[in-house]
């Protein structure tokens, strides 16, 4: 009798996410980025990256994002595989020991539900309140962050909008505050709604603002850290800046020639910010704020600058 043994004969190579932050000490500056089943943890010095750990996750993952909760010196992770299994992780250094350790885990699955076909999106609240989850067409999962937990546990919201593009939590606000781009017959618009977590209610609360008919090919969303606040909303031919109150767009031709799919803060207070697109182009998209009298700080208008491509010499 015959019998097959089959084993992954090479690591992964294909980088699926990535994220930067503090994790594995205050000063450190780490890019970590995700290959399938595998966690690799690079940190940022002036020859380059050096490499410092790697990680096997049992689960091809699906979400990994950065966030330090209050009290925190260094960011946590956050991880979610396919199965919709949830971890929190944090780095412990000893010397030259460098450990992952598990702060909280759970798994997130519903028995029934209807799995979303634009994908799966996880996002973190800014204040660290909460982080959300769409994995089922119609619904919106919410995980509270509690620090003394141990086991993650969701609870799930009624989602009207079923085409969820993309989504985002929004800075500044009282409550967990999410926005979303979503599709319908009519084109594509952004909504906000607001979470409750005194009642962990089962809908939305109605948000503090809304666009309709934002740009036919509209796709990422980034919320632009206090004072300004807002979002920024990424599309194919246009760059639109909104809050509410303020409403500015660009159209810049760069853009038009391949989509962007990528975005990186460079200022702590979100003035400034790397995109990429699918051609491995890199843009800067620059937000200019105006001073107020009264102290606060508007978006007066949009830049986009381009970095030039270095043609070698044969």
């Amino acid at each position: 009798m015959a019998f097959n043994y089959v084993v992954t004969a090479h690591k992964p190579t294909s980088v699926t996410n990535g994220v930067t932050g503090n994790f594995t000490s205050p000063t450190d500056l780490n890019l970590i980025i995700a290959k399938n089943t595998r966690v690799e943890i690079y940190v940022v010095t002036p020859e380059g990256l050096r490499p410092i750990k790697e990680i096997m996750i049992y689960g091809r993952i699906a979400v990994i994002e950065l966030f330090r909760p209050p009290g925190e010196t260094k960011d946590l992770m956050f991880l979610l595989t396919h199965r919709y299994n949830a971890m929190i992780l944090e780095c412990q250094v000893d010397g030259e020991n460098i450990e992952i350790i598990t702060r909280a885990h759970g798994n997130v699955q519903d028995r029934i539900g209807r799995l979303s076909e634009t994908g799966i999106i996880g996002i973190i609240d800014p204040q660290c309140r909460v982080i959300g989850l769409r994995l089922y067409d119609g619904l919106f999962k919410i995980i509270p962050l509690e620090k003394e937990n141990k086991e993650l546990k969701a609870f799930s919201i009624r989602l009207e909008e079923l085409n969820v593009i993309d989504m985002a939590f929004l800075y500044g606000c009282q409550n967990p505050t999410v926005a979303l781009i979503h599709h319908d017959q009519s084109g594509r618009h952004v909504k906000t709604y607001e979470v409750s977590l005194k009642e962990r209610e089962k809908d939305f609360i109605k948000g503090p603002w809304k666009q309709d008919n934002v740009e036919t090919m509209a796709s990422m969303l980034i919320p632009i850290p206090d004072p300004l606040g807002g979002t920024v909303i990424i599309g194919q031919e246009s760059i639109t800046y909104h809050n509410g109150e303020n409403y500015i767009a660009i159209a810049p031709a760069q853009i038009t020639l391949s989509p962007i799919n990528c975005y990186g803060k460079v200022d702590a207070n979100g003035s400034r910010y790397l995109l990429g697109n699918l051609a491995g182009d890199l843009l800067m998209l620059i937000l200019e704020k105006e001073e107020k009298m009264d102290g606060t700080a508007v978006v007066k208008d949009l830049l986009m600058l381009i970095f030039e491509k270095e043609e070698k010499m044969d």
